[in-house]
């Protein structure tokens, strides 16, 4: 399910060093470099995980330099998941954006207006939804499934908690 937010985060990194010898097309505006957050889990409290994922307990995941994560199950038995990846891009902010409309749009995704830089939200399949937010240097992905149909109310909770990630980014 992340892996597609896994892949353009890696083609927007190959963009950068497949391009560093070119010149810029245009002058871009400068974004505010954010710090790749220590720990994913600590990013969204029991009750923001609660709306989507019941009893949610969290599971920090492998770490790099440029992305942390974090995963949350509900108790034994159930069938609804969370998980929260953090990337840290190397490119510039712009041209990250453009890659993520790109993707949003192969994707048939729909755009969340005024949720970070940018912002989408798509169903690859029926039981799963994710969220990509991007926030100056940062890309935060939430990856849910529901274990049946993902349902409008849910979708805007994972929505919500979206917003609250960008907010604090």
């Amino acid at each position: 399910m992340r892996s597609s937010v896994v892949a353009i985060t890696a083609m927007l990194t190959a963009t950068l060093v497949v391009g560093a010898g070119a010149p810029a097309a245009s002058a871009a505006v400068p974004v505010k470099a954010q710090k790749l957050p220590k720990d994913a889990c600590a990013l969204l409290t029991d009750a923001q995980v609660a709306t989507v994922v019941p009893s949610g307990i969290p599971q920090a995941q492998p770490s790099s330099a440029t992305q942390v994560s974090c995963f949350w199950q509900a108790g034994t038995g159930a069938t609804q998941s969370l998980a929260l990846g953090v990337d840290k891009l190397t490119i510039p902010a712009a041209k990250a954006k453009a890659q993520l409309k790109a993707a949003a749009k192969k994707e048939g995704a729909k755009l969340a207006r005024g949720v970070g830089n940018f912002a989408y939200q798509s169903s690859p399949s029926p039981p799963f939804s994710q969220t990509a937010v991007l926030v100056g240097t940062l890309v935060f992905t939430l990856d849910f499934s529901a274990g049946a149909p993902v349902t409008a109310a849910q979708n805007a909770s994972v929505l919500a908690i979206a917003k609250a990630l960008a907010k604090n980014a």
